[in-house]
């Protein structure tokens, strides 16, 4: 008989937790709830990769994770959400905002995102079920860098590197 961390945890502290945790409201969940039920589980994400030509060359707008971020330290990563309990249905329009608004600085994009590919994959944080995106920037950002899609720092989230190459491809295409 296989046992698991579950079967060592007594009926009063499953009770106790599950208390706990239908006091919070749907939507955002503090971080240190959010990251163990993210081990936990398989979380839907939402990828937003920026792109733009420059020069002939297409460029991905990376960001800095902060230097304390638990799993990513310091790393450069392209935009993404968790898609939230209270976000619209039918469409992912919210994650979207957030995204363009929070982390992007309310970039200025032409047109809507346009859809990449889905991954299901381990990240640092657990199992990911990504739906990713590109979007065509205007101007300058406000945050963040651009860089060549053909020359990425080696400091990018490995694993964000074959979906970033992906979007380029078809952004060069479209």
């Amino acid at each position: 008989m296989h046992i698991t961390n579950q079967d060592r945890l007594t009926e009063q502290e499953i009770s106790t937790v599950a208390a706990i945790l239908a006091k919070l409201e749907p939507g955002f969940l503090p971080f240190d709830i959010f990251d163990q039920i993210a081990r936990l589980t398989v979380s839907s994400i939402v990828e937003l990769v920026p792109l733009r030509i420059n020069d002939g060359k297409v460029e991905v707008l990376l960001t800095k994770r902060d230097a304390d971020d638990i799993h990513w330290p310091s790393m450069l990563h392209t935009a993404g959400t968790v898609v939230r309990a209270t976000d619209q249905e039918g469409d992912m329009k919210s994650a979207f905002d957030r995204v363009i608004n929070d982390e992007l600085g309310s970039v200025k994009i032409n047109g809507e995102p346009q859809y990449v590919m889905s991954t299901f994959r381990r990240s640092a944080r657990g199992m990911e079920n990504s739906r990713i995106f590109f979007i065509d920037v205007i101007g300058q950002p406000t945050i963040g860098e651009f860089y060549p899609v053909d020359n990425l720092p080696a400091t990018v989230v490995d694993t964000q590197l074959e979906f970033i190459q992906a979007a380029a491809e078809l952004f060069r295409n479209k």
